[in-house]
């Protein structure tokens, strides 16, 4: 099972570089009917055009590292960034741990990968995530036992290689949006973690929740462990 790259979604600079193309045009149809009595397209296009030039240069110059650019965005600009759909790119070590999930979920013959087949996948990564949970006293065959009496053996053929569910896909996204917050460069097995244990009414969440495993003393764990 494999990662996408992330789409690069438009972020502060995007933002800001569309706002100044807008404000180009307006200011430009603003002097060409003061000076001409009329709006000018043609002085229009070309102000456009050289904001533009502009915008695309600052932004090459800050991608390669010669110009740092550090844009303040408004209040109510800044809570459109926060909910801008979120993609990063997986550690290997999330990849190992969705991969081992996956064993688990052909382990118990089950159709696809949940929650809980990831929460396996987790612990028997061997990482910071598993040790966060061996402090709080979680072991490995805990979790299976948990996972045997929520979910069950399915019926589902060991020979298949089963897809991530819906409700994983949301952890997987919910885990980008927590390595986001805390400015990480990928999704890290700890992310992870603690999106399955926040998920509500979800599976993996049940199963910790009933070894006395909360997000509170999860984070207080991940950051001990660290």
């Amino acid at each position: 099972m494999t990662t996408t790259g992330p789409r690069n979604p438009t972020g502060p600079v995007g933002t800001t570089a569309v706002l100044l193309v807008a404000v180009s045009v307006i200011i430009s149809a603003f002097v060409g009917w003061v000076i001409a009595g009329t709006i000018s397209a043609a002085v229009g296009i070309a102000v456009v055009l050289c904001a533009l030039l502009l915008v695309n240069g600052v932004i090459v110059l800050s991608r390669v590292g010669v110009l740092t650019v550090s844009v303040c965005l408004p209040q109510w600009m800044q809570r459109l960034d926060e909910t801008a759909p979120v993609d990063m790119p997986w550690s290997d070590a999330v990849q190992r741990a969705v991969n081992l999930g996956g064993e688990e979920a052909v382990h118990f013959h089950q159709e696809r990968i949940g929650p809980e087949h990831l929460l396996l996948g987790v612990v028997r990564e061997n990482g910071h995530a598993t040790r966060a949970l061996q402090s709080l006293g979680i072991t490995l065959e805990q979790l299976i036992r948990s996972v045997d009496f929520v979910s069950g053996v399915g019926k589902a053929p060991q020979e298949s290689k089963p897809p991530l569910d819906s409700p994983s896909r949301h952890a997987l996204d919910a885990a980008a949006a927590l390595a986001r917050a805390a400015r990480a460069r990928m999704i890290g097995t700890d992310h992870l973690l603690l999106a399955l244990a926040s998920e509500e009414h979800g599976t993996a969440a049940a199963i910790l929740d009933s070894l006395g495993c909360t997000p509170a003393t999860l984070t207080r764990a991940l950051r001990e462990t660290r």
